[in-house]
This record gives C-alpha cells, structure tokens and sequence, in this order.
C-alpha cells in the first residue's frame, strides 16, 4: 500500500515537473519569437527611414545639378503647340534667343511662362503649349487666270494670296478640276507642298 502511495506521488511530481517545464519552454519560445519580430520590424524602419534620407539627397542632387545645366549660345529650341480649334500640331525649331544663353532650367521656365518644358540640357530645350485658335497653316488651292493660286485662311476664313504658282489648269484632270472648283483646302505645308507636287 505504501508503495502504491510513493509511485503515484512520484508520478503526480513527474507529470507536474512535466507540465511546469512545457509551459516554461513555450514562453521561452514566444518570448524569443516576439524579441526576433520586434528586432526585425526595427530593421525595417531603419532601412525605410535610410531608403528615404537616400531619396531625399539624389532629389536634391538631381535639383541642384538641373540648376547647374546653363542653356548654351549653339543650343536648338523645339516648340511643340497644340491647336485647339483645328486640333491640329506645329512643331517649330528655332536658335536660342541670346537672352536666355547661360540660363538654367528654373529661369528658362520664367522666360517661357506660358509653355510647359518637356526636356531641357545645355543643348535642346523642347517646350509645349496649347493654343485655343487655329494654327497658321490653313491653306486653300483655287484656280485664277488659268492657273493654281495658294490662298491663306484666318480664323476667320478670310483668304490671302500666299503663292502664285506657274501650274495651268487646263492641263489637270477633270476630278482635280472639279476639285479645284470648289477650293481645296490644306492644313500644313508640307501637305501643300506634296500636292503642289502632285500638280506639277
């Protein structure tokens, strides 16, 4: 009977020695756990904070160098403008003004206030801007004294003489004839040019 005893005394100390040490090694391991995630989202902060103060500099760096990039006197200048009321495109190219020779891209942007800068280094400076008129190269072809005449059209449709040309009518196709007749419209010069061309 006494040995009955000591055995499930015994057994009652094991089981609770048992018990004891699980639960002291699993808050060993979630205390670990937690110490290893508090340590890892430091280190992500710290390399956040780090991958921003970096940002931070090359913007900076970035801004200071496009200060640094003065306009040079050999430098090109692309103008694009978008027509609204005709919805059409010119491109224009041009020197660069003496004026703006040794400005950098912040006093550019000044000179050009109603233009929007697209790229800009020492040497091309494309710039865009839109325009609620129509742009400038509205043409109409019509026949006057037996020969093809280039009129320019306003905003207005009102019509100047811009080319006298030396084609003759009467040597045209009876549909370019008849085209003709009705005044054939154009919109840029280089399609002004091809069907002058085509006339020829």
């Amino acid at each position: 009977m006494k040995k009955s005893i000591i055995f499930i005394i015994i057994g009652i100390l094991i089981f609770s020695v048992t018990i004891v040490g699980t639960i002291w090694y699993l808050n060993k391991d979630n205390t670990a756990k937690t110490k290893i995630q508090s340590e890892q989202e430091l280190a992500v902060e710290d390399y956040e904070d780090e991958c921003t103060e970096e940002y931070e500099e090359l913007e900076q760096t970035l801004q200071t160098n496009s200060n640094n990039i003065l306009v040079s006197p050999n430098a090109q200048i692309v103008i694009y403008t978008h027509y609204r009321a005709c919805n059409h495109d010119k491109k224009t190219i041009e020197d660069v003004p003496k004026e703006i020779v040794n400005m950098n891209e912040n006093e550019v942007r000044k000179y050009y206030k109603d233009y929007e800068i697209k790229d800009f280094s020492q040497h091309y400076i494309e710039l865009y801007k839109e325009d609620e008129g129509i742009c400038d190269e509205h043409y109409v072809i019509r026949e006057k004294n037996g020969v093809l005449i280039v009129y320019k059209q306003d905003e207005n449709k009102k019509e100047d003489i811009y080319e006298e040309t030396e084609i003759s009518y009467q040597y045209l196709t009876d549909t370019d004839k008849i085209t003709i007749s009705n005044g054939l419209e154009v919109v840029g010069k280089e399609n002004l040019n091809k069907i002058i061309e085509d006339f020829e």
